[in-house]
């Protein structure tokens, strides 16, 4: 086979540059040749013309192991000056270069650097620059202060824990994770702790709970604060995510050393779920419910978002259902389970009541209240005309014929 030579190589970038590949693509090529196809695909790559063939060579040039030992610093200087789009396509032939011989050649820390400062919001190239065995302590104590990605700073807090400058700098940023935390704690003191779980409060406070519940050594003679913590981590996660506070409400209970939950997280965990709609209250524990008392469920009657939660939620409150002021909260704002329910339990005490549970038929059986009325014939006659008034507006054919019969009723027994 006739080798290629420096001639073929011009006629072809000249006449045919999309065949320059299969140059590549022979191991066997002279240097002079080799030399020459690596200056025609940074030229590619830094001009734009003929780009995608810039790209193949290298590949190509890579697969066999051509490429010259100072292709990683040329096409960083290539990088450090080109668009942005081409910036992104030559960091992923940078990351492609790192795990061979090209980065040690020159500054390795600072030819690390440089690509970090190309693909810096490229978290798998910058995770696979701070695992790169030539990325030195001062590399990643740079990127830590100029990274936000948790994923990163657990990376660096992996590979030097045991550097104060590094945990400085990590802690400095105020990003903590929960894997961050446990990295550490082999080699941090009790300032740096506390100083991390105040930093998980407001990220993942059921992390920082957790660690807690290890007994790291750090705190092993500071009852106290160890308390103290407990308390401003779930107060936190209250905030952040009742669903879970509900979870961790036993736990920390039993780490503090008391009795029985808060009655005042009780209720804040529970105004939460009311606020973000979830689907806890179908289990929250009667034991949980039980120390509630008056003033405490009162509370849900102010609600203002999610009202139909809370109707759901006071029901299950011991001795709630039996205030006139919650019955009629229920029937204002309780889907028509909840009214069946109460309606069955506790038929209405008197006038007000009773005209609070007829308009609870109104508004939850559509269209079928009017065979709803005929089971409670006192409800029915506590119905007013104003009641009716909306139904009439209705877009749903039956419920306008519905309230118009039931209108009817009311010029019947007006006749009679």
């Amino acid at each position: 086979m006739i080798e290629p030579t420096l001639e073929v190589v011009d006629w072809l970038n000249g006449n045919r540059p999309q065949d320059l590949w299969c140059l590549a693509d022979r191991p066997t090529i002279s240097e002079e040749v080799r030399e020459k196809l690596w200056r025609i695909a940074l030229e590619a790559c830094a001009t734009g013309r003929n780009s995608v063939q810039g790209y193949m060579i290298i590949s190509h040039m890579q697969q066999h192991k051509t490429l010259p030992l100072s292709a990683f610093v040329d096409l960083l200087h290539v990088a450090e000056k080109a668009e942005l789009e081409t910036q992104r396509e030559l960091a992923i032939d940078l990351y492609n270069l790192l795990p061979g011989p090209w980065v040690g050649q020159g500054d390795a820390s600072e030819n690390l650097r440089r690509l970090y400062e190309i693909a810096r919001t490229e978290t798998p190239i910058v995770r696979a620059i701070v695992q790169h065995p030539l990325a030195n302590e001062s590399l990643c104590v740079y990127i830590a202060e100029n990274s936000d990605a948790p994923d990163i700073l657990t990376e660096i807090v992996n590979r030097f824990r045991w550097s104060a400058t590094v945990r400085k700098a990590v802690i400095a940023k105020g990003r903590a994770t929960g894997g961050i935390v446990r990295s550490m704690l082999p080699c941090i003191g009790k300032a740096e702790l506390v100083s991390l779980l105040d930093q998980l409060a407001t990220r993942e406070p059921h992390q920082g709970i957790l660690i807690l519940k290890q007994q790291p050594p750090q705190l092993a003679d500071e009852p106290e604060t160890r308390k103290n913590l407990y308390v401003r981590l779930f107060e936190a996660l209250i905030d952040k995510d009742p669903y879970l506070a509900y979870d961790f409400a036993k736990l920390v209970r039993d780490e503090l050393g008391e009795s029985r939950i808060r009655i005042d997280w009780i209720v804040e965990i529970l105004l939460g779920v009311v606020k973000t709609d979830s689907g806890l209250l179908g289990r929250v524990d009667v034991e949980f419910l039980f120390p509630l008392e008056k003033d405490d469920w009162r509370k849900f009657l102010q609600v203002d978002k999610n009202p139909h939660r809370a109707a759901q939620l006071l029901p299950q409150i011991p001795g709630a259902i039996e205030d006139a002021g919650v019955r009629r909260f229920i029937y204002a704002h309780g889907y028509r389970t909840c009214v069946l329910e109460l309606l069955n339990r506790y038929p209405p005490a008197d006038e007000k009541e009773t005209r609070a549970a007829a308009r609870a038929i109104l508004r939850t059986f559509q269209p079928d209240f009017l065979e709803v009325l005929e089971r409670w014939p006192e409800l029915k006659a506590a119905i007013r005309k104003e009641d009716v008034a909306e139904l009439l507006t209705s877009e749903d054919d039956e419920i306008r014929q519905n309230a118009i019969f039931l209108l009817g009723d009311f010029s019947k027994g007006a006749a009679e």
